[in-house]
């Protein structure tokens, strides 16, 4: 009897252990499923040099001559966005354009270029309609919409602007003001 209840509390034991196991499992299984892993394509500046010889952690110039790095084209981004595996990509592009009007606010910080010399003014280009940062909750869109269809390639030469409401406030800019940036 003793032998018979020992050997019932055993297999008890391993079953529940199983069950824990394939439940654990499909939790995981269920949850890699889920999440949506955001990737940033960069290129590999240290392994360029490291390839073509320079020792990178030299501070003597290369004996040889390295070629510049080709840069990634707008035709790779796409190549890449067509696998099967991307759910959706944004190709976001950054750049300084010059106002002699416009104060920029950064960290609490308001400067303003010095008298009669453009300002400069950063700015991120993205190729998707819906911003990646909204979607997540990494920005929230106070007033305006996100960008439509002849947003992102203007035919007028005009192009449209999200910008901080910090930026906003400090420019006296409202919904559908305009300014002149200079390239």
């Amino acid at each position: 009897m003793l032998l018979l209840l020992l050997v019932f509390i055993l297999g008890t034991v391993i079953a529940s252990a199983i069950s824990v196991g394939g439940a654990i499992s499909n939790t995981n299984a269920n949850l890699r499923r889920r999440m949506r892993p955001i990737v940033t394509i960069d290129f590999d500046t240290e392994g360029w040099w490291t390839y073509h010889g320079a020792n990178i952690n030299s501070n003597e110039p290369p004996q040889i001559e390295i070629p510049l790095f080709p840069p990634m084209t707008p035709h790779h981004v796409r190549d890449i966005g067509a696998l099967p595996q991307i759910n959706f990509y944004d190709y976001i592009t950054q750049g300084i354009l010059f106002s002699f009007d416009l104060e920029t606010f950064e960290e609490s910080v308001t400067t303003r270029g010095m008298p009669g010399m453009p300002h400069p003014i950063w700015m991120r280009g993205t190729s998707r309609q819906e911003l990646a940062q909204i979607d997540q909750g990494a920005i929230n869109l106070i007033s305006g919409r996100q960008f439509e269809e002849g947003d992102l390639i203007p035919a007028t030469g005009e192009a449209v602007a999200i910008i901080s409401d910090e930026f906003a406030n400090l420019n006296q800019l409202t919904l559908g003001s305009t300014f002149d940036l200079y390239n």
